[in-house]
């Protein structure tokens, strides 16, 4: 008698179920390794961006190839990205050469330029600053400069070194990498006095006094001076422009700083006796500023005489205020004939006052 299970066919059934799960595991591993090979078609742009960031040179080429591909209208920076990935690999630097050719102008052409930079820095090649200027002219940053600085001063370079530290002086707005710059200055400067020169005259008066402050040198005295009356300490200021004038009592620069520090003080009695004993162009001008209420006929007077068209502008005022207008005629007639900015607007106002006045 026959069993039960081959009546209803049960081994041929049990083997059609191993025959499907077998197939199943197949398709799966096919699935699987399809899955596998073709991956990076299936995925997002921005994965494949994520993943290449931190893949390993080759792999990361290949995932910014692919994703030029899905997006056309980024090729440009995928293939910049690529080449970056691949340097230093000759084909990458073909690369980044005609992204440079194609659009020089473009931002894409700037990324080329600091990538070949770098690559001939790590060199030690004389290319290299060639490259950080082309990068440069394009987009001029505080940090690639600071960049360039530090690679001409490994190079040895150090007053190419300390003209880019004292360029970045000029990026008022990015306070953080400015430490970098004092710092950078003080290495490669060719001495302290040259340096607090340059930061004075940056108006870095703060930083200016710190890189003086242990220089014991005649020389530094008006260094001194010119810190502390910009910083408003006048009484040091004072000080150190009476210290200035005895190693140099015809001083000009220094009789006009110690009579602005009196001036600044609250002494003008002095300071005007000072301006008094300089007569100079510019005490003069100091002056009748001084001299407008107490005596404006002699400040008048003063600013008329002066070679300054800016004084004679200043005089019209005076004459305007007094209700003195044909008196300002001549000087008016005399500021536009005048190769400044304040030509035309002279000759204007003479027009209308003289229309005014028939």
């Amino acid at each position: 008698m026959e069993h039960p299970s081959m009546l209803n066919g049960g081994p041929r059934r049990h083997g059609l179920k191993q025959w499907g799960i077998a197939g199943s595991l197949l398709a799966l591993l096919i699935s699987v390794i399809l899955l596998w090979l073709f991956w990076d078609d299936v995925r997002s742009p921005r994965a494949l961006y994520r993943e290449a960031q931190h893949a390993k040179p080759e792999r990361a080429a290949a995932l910014y190839e692919r994703l030029a591909e899905k997006l056309p209208a980024i090729e440009e920076y995928a293939e910049l990205w690529a080449a970056e990935a691949r340097m230093p690999n000759p084909e990458a630097m073909v690369t980044l050469q005609a992204i440079i050719a194609f659009r020089p102008q473009s931002p894409a052409a700037y990324e080329a330029h600091l990538a070949i930079a770098r690559h001939y820095a790590n060199l030690e090649a004389l290319e290299a600053e060639e490259s950080y200027r082309s990068a440069l002219a394009l987009n001029d940053t505080l940090a690639l400069r600071l960049e360039l600085a530090h690679y001409l001063e490994q190079q040895g370079d150090n007053e190419g070194a300390y003209a880019e530290y004292r360029h970045m002086l000029d990026y008022r707005n990015i306070p953080e990498k400015r430490a970098d710059a004092f710092a950078g200055m003080r290495r490669t400067g060719q001495d302290p006095l040259t340096v607090a020169e340059d930061l004075i005259a940056a108006t870095y008066f703060t930083d200016a006094l710190e890189t003086l402050r242990d220089i014991d040198d005649v020389e530094a005295l008006p260094l001194w001076a010119k810190t502390l009356i910009a910083l408003g300490r006048y009484d040091e200021a004072e000080k150190a422009y009476r210290d200035w004038l005895k190693e140099m009592p015809d001083d000009v620069d220094a009789q006009m700083g110690l009579a602005k520090s009196l001036l600044s003080s609250g002494r003008v009695d002095e300071a005007l006796e000072l301006y008094e004993e300089i007569d100079t162009p510019d005490s003069k001008l100091v002056q009748a500023s001084l001299l407008e209420e107490e005596d404006p006929d002699q400040a008048v007077a003063i600013y008329s005489d002066s070679p300054y068209p800016s004084a004679w502008w200043a005089a019209t005022s005076l004459l305007e205020s007094q209700g003195r207008i044909t008196d300002t005629f001549p000087l008016y007639a005399r500021l536009a004939e005048t190769d400044t900015t304040l030509a035309e607007d002279a000759a204007y106002r003479l027009y209308v006052l003289a229309e005014r006045g028939g």
